[in-house]
C-alpha cells in the first residue's frame, strides 16, 4: 500500500520546518509527499528545498497561485498516485513516527474506504501543551446527524474513492472538509473505520475557530455541507457539535 500525504502551505516558514520533521521521521516506507505552495514569500519555499534530501524520495513539490486551501488540496490529490490519500496542514504534526503505519495496518484489517484516527489541539507556540483531545470514537453512521465526525488531519481516504465521488468543494471556504465527510460517509454510506490511536498533533488557531465570526460563520458552511448533498440537516446537528467540543475542552487531555 503506497499512502499520499498532502500539505499545503501559504507563507508556514514558522511551522512547515517541524510538519517536514515529522513526516521524514514516519517509520511506514511507502510514502509519497505532495507539497503545493501558494507562491509564498517569507522563506517557506527555501526551508521546504532544504529538505528535500531528508523526505521520501517520492516527494513532489509545486508552487503557484491558486483559489484557496480547498483548491490547492484539489491540486495535491490530482497530483497524488497512493493507494490512500490523507491532509496535513503546514502548521500541524504527526504525532508518533508510527502514525501512518498505523493508518495503513487499519486500512489492511478492515474493509473501509476511509480510516480517521485522535488528534489533539496544542497550543500555537508549543506542541506539547494540549488545549483539547478529540479522541475520535466510532458512533454508528447516523452520528453525522447528531454533531460527531471525524478529525479531518487525521482522515485518510482511498484515493479511487476520491476520485470517484470528488474532491473538495470550491464552494466552501472554511468546512470543505466536513463537506467532503458529510458526502462520503452520510450521502455515500461509505464504509470508515477509526484506528484508536494519536495521529495528529494540531496548533490552535484554525480557520474554523479564529473568533466568534469565524465559528459563526462555519457552522453556516457546516449545515450548508448538508443541504448541498439534498440531506436535511437538525438543530440537533449544532447543538451536538457544540456539547462535542465542550467536552472536548473540558475532558481528559490524553
Amino acid at each position: 500500500m503506497k499512502v499520499s500525504i498532502v500539505t499545503v502551505c501559504f507563507n508556514s516558514a514558522s511551522t512547515i520546518g517541524e510538519t517536514i520533521e515529522s513526516v521524514a521521521s514516519q517509520n511506514f516506507t511507502n510514502i509519497e509527499y505532495v507539497i503545493v505552495d501558494g507562491k509564498s514569500n517569507d522563506g517557506t519555499l527555501n526551508i521546504i528545498n532544504d529538505s528535500l534530501q531528508k523526505l521520501p524520495k517520492n516527494t513532489l513539490v509545486i508552487s503557484e497561485n491558486d483559489r484557496g486551501i480547498y483548491d490547492a488540496m484539489n491540486k495535491g490529490l490530482a497530483k497524488s498516485s497512493g493507494d490512500v490519500v490523507g491532509f496535513l496542514n503546514s502548521d500541524d504534526v504527526f504525532a508518533d513516527p508510527n502514525a501512518i503505519d498505523l493508518i495503513a495496518k487499519t486500512f489492511e484489517e478492515s474493509d473501509a474506504a476511509i480510516v480517521y484516527g485522535n488528534i489533539v489541539y496544542t497550543a500555537s507556540n508549543d506542541l506539547a501543551s494540549v488545549t483539547r483531545y478529540w479522541r475520535a470514537s466510532h458512533p454508528p453512521a447516523s452520528g453525522m446527524r447528531f454533531g460527531w465526525h471525524p478529525p479531518h488531519p487525521a482522515f485518510y481516504v482511498k484515493r479511487d474513492v476520491l476520485i470517484k465521488y470528488g474532491g473538495f468543494n470550491l464552494d466552501f471556504k472554511i468546512a470543505g472538509d466536513y463537506e467532503m465527510m458529510v458526502r462520503l460517509i452520510t450521502k455515500f454510506g461509505l464504509k470508515a473505520a477509526w484506528c484508536d490511536h494519536l495521529i495528529v498533533r494540531m496548533r490552535e488557531g484554525g480557520a474554523s475557530n479564529a473568533g466568534i465570526s469565524a465559528i459563526w460563520n462555519a457552522n453556516r458552511e457546516c449545515w450548508k455541507a448538508w443541504e448541498v448533498n439534498g440531506l436535511k440537516p437538525s438543530l440537533a446537528l449544532l447543538i451536538g457539535k457544540l456539547s462535542w467540543k465542550a467536552y472536548q475542552r473540558l475532558g481528559p487531555k490524553k
